[in-house]
């Protein structure tokens, strides 16, 4: 009889907290250093008159988030690349580059840049629900590492400066950032509840992120979130300054699988899977006239931690 009674009173817990309601939002303490460990894999094909080239690249970073105060906005932020690194293999050409922030070698340009790129900290003011509300100084910052390599030819200097824009400018930290933190829903939740999420992607290209998270389990250390969205570039807005005008048509899903700590909210461990397909068209004129479209897939697997 014991064992049923307890049976029961298991059964009964179990249900309890499946069903009571909880408030999902970051809770970061004064003084506190919270880690963010990043490692994206991008596997990207593309068909290039008729022939396929396939490309992968890994981005790696390390970031240290120190909470300087707690206000009725959210969490003013010294944020610090702490490592960069980019690998990039192309086998058609049996090429493969790595550049990395911890390599010591004057001679390395982009590695120089990204160890540039650490060290000194820039100003982030983020919501409770995970929102970047602001970004100050990171633009000083990119200023201050271009001038180590202003001896450059002006074609190679801007060449740089938009590759590293791209990848860890302003808009780009934004846009990267709140994929994994502005994921927190306004009211609280139960497991099973579901909630609508839409960010502005800015790096690389400009598009739309709109998600469907639920709250899938609740644990003694972490809740545990599951996303499901859609990607969709603005081709309007996508017109780049290359050595021509490239217009961005890509579609694509994210699977979403998140862990966040239960006191603070911070996110302990993330997994995101995108896949992508669409097409690059160069050579795009400012009037009616179509340029040369290259079909592309893209595969990214992006992995967080906290440590």
């Amino acid at each position: 009889m014991k064992k049923v009674v307890s049976i029961i009173v298991i059964l009964c817990s179990v249900t309890l907290s499946y069903a009571q309601k909880v408030k999902l939002e970051l809770n970061l303490k004064k003084g506190e250093e919270y880690m963010q460990m990043m490692n994206m894999t991008s596997g990207i094909s593309q068909e290039f008159q008729g022939q396929k080239m396939q490309v992968t690249v890994q981005l790696k970073g390390a970031l240290s988030y120190v909470v300087t105060d707690v206000t009725a906005e959210g969490f003013q932020m010294d944020v610090t690349y702490k490592q960069l690194s980019i690998d990039m293999k192309i086998p058609m050409a049996q090429k493969e580059m790595s550049y990395s922030s911890e390599k010591n070698d004057s001679t390395d340009v982009m590695s120089s840049l990204l160890k540039g790129m650490t060290g000194t900290a820039f100003q982030v003011l983020l919501s409770k629900t995970g929102k970047v509300l602001s970004v100050q100084n990171l633009d000083k910052l990119f200023q201050k590492n271009l001038k180590s390599i202003s001896n450059l030819p002006a074609d190679q200097l801007a060449q740089f400066k938009g590759q590293l824009e791209s990848s860890y400018g302003k808009e780009s930290f934004k846009g990267n950032f709140e994929m994994i933190t502005n994921i927190y829903p306004e009211e609280k939740v139960k497991v099973g509840d579901q909630w609508q999420i839409e960010n502005n992607l800015q790096s690389g290209f400009v598009g739309n992120l709109n998600s469907t998270y639920s709250l899938a389990t609740i644990e003694k250390d972490y809740y545990e979130i599951k996303g499901e969205g859609s990607i969709k570039t603005d081709k309007s807005t996508s017109l780049l300054e290359t050595d021509g005008n490239m217009q961005i048509d890509l579609n694509g899903k994210v699977l979403s699988d998140i862990k966040i700590d239960k006191k603070s909210g911070w996110i302990l461990d993330a997994t995101l899977q995108q896949t992508i397909d669409g097409a690059f068209t160069m050579g795009v004129p400012m009037g009616d006239a179509k340029g040369m479209s290259i079909p592309v897939h893209i595969n990214n697997t992006i992995e967080y931690t906290d440590k």
